[in-house]
């Protein structure tokens, strides 16, 4: 095996995204040279242009320049138990720090894909990156990327991280550097609420996930529709203001556009007499069931993820699609997701879950309507919308402090809220590089990665052509697509073992408790019998923890408490004596382990509601049958 197949191996096993990273991304290392120093370590060599070459390391004495960054760190990482390294080059600097800092933890990122490249190609860093202490590993400079560096930190560290910089990039590439300290906090304060909407959601999500797998078995995946609709347009239309100037030309473009109603935005729509192909929901809060109230909506084909309040797929009687997001865990395990099935980024808004819907389905060219992300003349909605009282409506805006650019160029009173999901629907955008975006808001926010025209230009540009859309989103179907039987059995067996498997983690978590009640006498007067106790209660939770089905039900339902406990890993982890890591183990393990055995009655009166849902699929599958 060579060195760069080594390299893959690990990364596919250990880091997926840096590995599909490589996969999606096409080669420009054509500029990179590897070639060994005068001292006998790695080094490479960056052509930027005819006149300009820069060395990853000192090539006369690279050992020489990275002891001497060790030395100048001292200080700087001493107080901190986490480093933020920027820069991985060939690993000669992670090495040191590994050595010589066994107990601080480390979140690696390289923002150069090509450097990583070619990184991976010359030296075999699968044993240094898989060393205990390296808790992150992100490569590039996309929003994600820096996610998967950032959110780790979150999670494990309290509050504080050591930041320290390869002097390669501190010579060639100081504004990015510049740059990325400052997109810090925004990806902080992102994780934040991210955090928060777990915590506010967390019993509705888990609810509605194993509530929908019945309604997953007896609705169509959105791999029936993959790529049936190239070169037709898709119009996602929001609930903004701005929707009532273009509800007209939105009617006439209905013959030659799919329409795709983004949630709520489905009830202004049809309050213009105009029925989309689909509505696109995630949203799983009650308030969205005032929106499927009357006939005509429920009438309108959904597309839904499982976050969606089930009551309301529940009460539809169109055609119902569906879809995952890559934060389902519920799914993941109990629904047996593959790479075929259709898994999206997860997105906050729901328009971005409609982009990445759409162009599954094969539409190149997307056009946005009543996306104002914002409150153009004071107004929250367009006409027609009444799920959300105008009381309420002029509250929210009369206290919206933030502003944003308009396509006028002026600004538009918003919310932090709205910035969040502009924010998220442009980072959507900018991961489909050959899809024509078109922003036909009149007075909305603008919107990066888009091109500002009116709706009725953009009416003029298509009309007289000859793309003609379905009248119904359906009528396209050339088979009915659903799981297979084997499939579903698995899925079957797999759910009906949930109260089974909630059993035994009560179990365990009783027997983890019991032992944790031991520790503080044997810590002073049994040390060894202590110590071999300490090593039986993280075999327990080891045995808990590594399950998929763990993770699908107590992380969906705890997520606050466990990044709590995780915060303090780090701590628990370097502490070397063994009265205080036992301390450390009734703080912090016997915490988790008695809120865990508080959520599971409910887990079990979940698990009973999603089980009698199957077994009344079971039973109308039988009939239509027999």
């Amino acid at each position: 095996m060579t060195i760069l197949e080594t390299n893959l191996k690990f990364l596919r096993q250990s880091y997926p995204h840096v590995y599909r990273l490589l996969n999606e991304s096409p080669s420009t290392s054509a500029n990179y040279r590897s070639f060994v120093s005068k001292d006998g370590l790695g080094n490479i060599e960056v052509c930027f242009n005819e006149r300009k070459t820069e060395f990853l390391y000192d090539p006369s004495q690279t050992a020489m320049e990275a002891a001497r960054w060790l030395q100048s760190i001292t200080e700087h990482v001493s107080q901190q138990e986490h480093i933020l390294i920027y820069g991985l080059g060939l690993g000669h600097h992670l090495q040191l720090l590994l050595t010589y800092y066994p107990q601080k933890w480390v979140y690696v990122y390289e923002p150069d894909l090509e450097m990583f490249r070619k990184a991976i190609e010359t030296e075999d860093l699968s044993l240094l990156l898989s060393h205990q202490n390296v808790k992150a590993l992100a490569v590039g400079k996309s929003a994600e990327a820096k996610r998967q560096l950032i959110y780790p930190i979150c999670t494990h560290a309290q509050g504080s991280c050591s930041f320290l910089c390869l002097p390669y990039y501190e010579r060639v590439a100081s504004s990015d550097l510049r740059d990325f300290r400052q997109e810090i906090p925004s990806i902080v304060s992102e994780f934040n609420v991210n955090q928060n909407t777990l915590v506010q959601f967390k019993e509705q999500w888990l609810r509605n996930r194993l509530n929908h797998i019945s309604t997953n078995l007896s609705s169509i995946p959105l791999h029936a529709l993959k790529g049936l609709f190239q070169n037709i347009p898709v119009i996602i239309v929001g609930s903004g203001p701005s929707l009532k100037e273009d509800v007209e030309w939105i009617r006439r473009l209905r013959d030659h556009c799919l329409i795709f109603a983004a949630g709520t935005s489905v009830q202004p729509l049809l309050h213009f007499g105009i029925e989309p192909h689909l509505v696109v929901m995630v949203d799983g809060g009650s308030i969205v069931e005032l929106v499927f109230q009357d006939e005509a909506s429920r009438n309108v084909p959904m597309l839904y993820s499982p976050t969606t309040n089930f009551r309301v797929t529940d009460l539809m009687t169109s055609q119902l699609f569906h879809f995952y997001d890559h934060t389902d865990q519920v799914s993941k395990h109990y629904m047996e997701l593959t790479d075929e099935d259709p898994v999206f980024y997860s997105s906050a808004s729901v328009t971005g879950m409609a982009i990445q819907a759409a162009v599954y389905m094969g539409c190149k060219e997307i056009i946005f309507a009543g996306q104002d992300f914002s409150f153009p003349g004071n107004n929250y909605y367009a006409p027609g919308v009444t799920h959300f009282a105008e009381q309420g409506q002029k509250y929210v805006v009369s206290n919206a402090q933030d502003e944003v650019e308009n396509v006028l160029g002026t600004t538009n009173r918003t919310t932090s809220s709205y910035r969040v999901l502009l924010r998220n629907t442009e980072e959507i955008i900018s991961r489909l590089p050959g899809v024509r975006f078109i922003n036909t808001s009149s007075v909305g926010a603008k919107i990066a990665g888009t091109e500002w025209k009116r709706m009725e230009m953009y009416y003029e540009e298509i009309n007289g052509g000859l793309i003609t859309a379905p009248k119904c989103i359906s009528d396209v179907l050339k088979v009915n697509a659903r799981y297979s039987t084997e499939r579903v059995a698995s899925i079957l067996t797999k759910i009906k073992s949930i109260q089974v498997d909630l059993g035994v983690y009560q179990q365990k978590f009783h027997e983890i408790k019991k032992l944790i009640g031991k520790l503080a006498e044997w810590s002073r007067t049994n040390p060894n019998k202590c110590a071999k106790t300490l090593e039986s209660i993280e075999d327990h939770w080891a045995a808990v923890v590594n399950r998929e089905s763990f993770r699908a039900l107590y992380e969906s339902l705890l997520p606050q408490e466990l990044h709590y406990f995780d915060s303090h890993l780090s701590s628990i982890v370097a502490e070397k004596t063994i009265i205080g890591k036992a301390r450390m183990f009734e703080t912090y393990v016997g915490k988790i382990v008695n809120e865990m055995l508080e959520v599971t009655p409910l887990l079990k009166e979940i698990a009973v509601e999603a089980i009698s849902r199957l077994k009344q699929h079971e039973s109308e599958d039988a009939e239509v049958k027999g």
